[in-house]
């Protein structure tokens, strides 16, 4: 049963095996990021690194199905600013 205020997941064992072996893998050459003291702070700060890389994404992706076609084909640079 998880703390108040926390949830349970659950994942497949190859998700569970390559997360293991990367939190490992930091925590061995102390290299975790800042704050990460666990294997379950790690999964967590890199579901959160994947949800924000992944809003950013959408966000982009929005401008760009409204380049015409002409464009992609002519592999023109496009600077997309806000």
């Amino acid at each position: 049963m998880p703390k108040p205020g926390f949830r349970a997941i659950t994942i497949s064992l190859e998700s569970y095996e390559k997360f293991d072996s990367m939190y490992n893998d930091l925590k061995n050459d102390n290299a975790l990021p800042d704050g990460i003291t666990s294997f379950s702070g790690y999964v967590t700060h890199k579901m959160a690194l994947h949800a924000k890389e992944k809003k950013a994404c959408e966000k982009l992706a929005s401008k760009i199905t409204n380049i015409p076609e002409k464009f992609l084909e002519q592999k023109t640079v496009i600077r997309i600013t806000n």
